[in-house]
């Protein structure tokens, strides 16, 4: 709180400060909305009728952030502060940015160029509201709806539209008629917008408070079939009215390769194309190969838990070695923390996505407490030997046998066939190079 509050003091003594030097001055956009929500406060936007020119001349710390639109980024007790000139906007070539922005003095014409009713409100230092476009009575009635003309406004940026998705899972509004008809009007225009800039705002739908009504909103609108980059399926109406249970789980999760993870599988998305939707939407490298690996180790599990039987009498033993065979496959750590994302969603929601089996999920949990905790190693890098343990012992030169040899004696820890212990791991390594395990 004391956090918050010094950013608000810093704001306002911005704000003051240009007041004294005579120019108009307020907290805009996202601030004053999620003030008014109660919401905790990341950062503050100040609008001014002080050209940027003007703004570095009155604060001593400024970054040129973004002169051409009118921006000035003013350093105050070491937080920034994005202060704006009041502008007007024409033509939108791209789609995105304005072609031709023209500094004014006036607020009310400064807000009607944005794009939501709720973003279109802004304080003073003494928190006074104005609110030319009603946007705190579409608060109050949670409504989300357009400046103006909402056709206008997504052919100006049509990134809003998903925009407009975001807000109204976010805060659990329901879109306007008229907006909601502009959006669809206007969808085929999100194909003009840059797949990093789609990624940001479905990565913030996914991260935020009710993911399941945003993909609700995705699949009512088609909005994704629009994009530059054609993307899989990804938010098909009834696999999501199928999946709204387990889709409203995602922001129990902490990592957000967990929460992509949880969604393409509760979505029944395969690696496969998963992949094809990661890559198109341009996320890094690391986020795609920790997602996919999630998924293809559900694939898998799923896959090796269908051939059982509850009533079978090897049962337990059968469960052990599915779980012995993952961690090999796939890491110990890897194993658990799909373990710990099913239990959360069998006792969260009493589903499992796809195909799982409530009965035998339940008996894997089990089985899988015991061996997790006398699990002896979470990688080959854990084993008591390593490669020049082996080189020394063998008499033999590098290669891929090396390799082989490790993860074969992995294997044989994991499956308790053998201690971590430094001399059992060498007798055991010349025993299946014997054997030929090592080829």
């Amino acid at each position: 709180m004391a956090e918050k509050q010094g950013l608000v003091d810093s704001a306002k003594s911005i704000i003051r400060e240009l007041n004294r030097r005579g120019f108009s001055a307020y907290m805009v956009g996202g601030y004053v909305r999620d003030r008014l929500l109660g919401r905790a406060v990341k950062d503050i936007d100040i609008a001014t009728s002080a050209t940027p020119d003007q703004v570095v001349a009155l604060f001593p710390h400024t970054a040129a952030t973004g002169v051409k639109h009118g921006t000035v980024t003013v350093i105050m007790d070491g937080q920034g502060f994005e202060v704006t000139t009041f502008r007007s906007e024409a033509g939108y070539s791209d789609l995105r940015r304005p072609d031709q922005v023209r500094f004014i003095t006036d607020l009310t014409e400064d807000l009607s160029r944005r794009d939501f009713t709720i973003n279109a409100m802004a304080m003073d230092a003494d928190e006074a509201l104005y609110d030319p476009f009603h946007g705190m009575e579409d608060l109050r009635t949670a409504t989300l709806r357009c400046v103006g003309d909402p056709k206008r406004r997504f052919s100006e940026d049509a990134l809003r539209m998903l925009r407009c998705v975001r807000f109204a899972a976010e805060y659990k509004l329901e879109i306007e008629k008229t907006t909601w008809h502009a959006l669809v009007h206007n969808r085929h225009k999100l194909a003009h917008i840059a797949m990093e800039r789609v990624q940001m705002e479905l990565a913030r739908i996914v991260a935020g408070s009710d993911p399941a009504r945003g993909a609700k909103l995705l699949a009512a609108s088609g909005l994704l079939a629009h994009t530059k980059t054609a993307l899989p399926v990804l938010f098909h109406p009834n696999v999501v009215a199928e999946a709204d249970s387990l889709l409203s789980l995602i922001p129990l999760f902490h990592e957000s390769a967990h929460k992509w993870a949880f969604m393409l599988i509760a979505l029944r998305i395969d690696a496969n194309d998963g992949g094809k939707l990661l890559k198109s939407l341009k996320f890094a490298k690391h986020m795609q190969h920790r997602t996919l690996a999630l998924v293809r180790l559900h694939e898998w599990m799923a896959n090796e838990l269908s051939r059982l039987s509850a009533r079978s009498d090897d049962f337990p033993s059968s469960l052990q070695n599915i779980w012995r065979a993952g961690c090999v496959r796939f890491s110990p750590a890897s194993m658990s923390v799909w373990l710990d994302l099913m239990n959360l969603a069998a006792h969260a929601s009493g589903k499992l996505p796809g195909e799982l089996s409530a009965e035998i999920f339940a008996a894997l949990y089990g089985q899988a407490f015991v061996l997790r905790k006398r699990m002896p190693v979470a990688a080959p890098a854990d084993l008591s030997v390593n490669g020049s343990d082996l080189l020394r012992i063998t008499a033999r030169s590098p290669g891929p046998w090396l390799g082989k040899l490790l993860d074969k004696l992995y294997e044989e820890v994991i499956y308790e066939r053998v201690p971590n212990d430094r001399e059992r791991l060498c007798q055991r390594a010349l025993e299946l190079i014997r054997d030929g395990a090592d080829t």
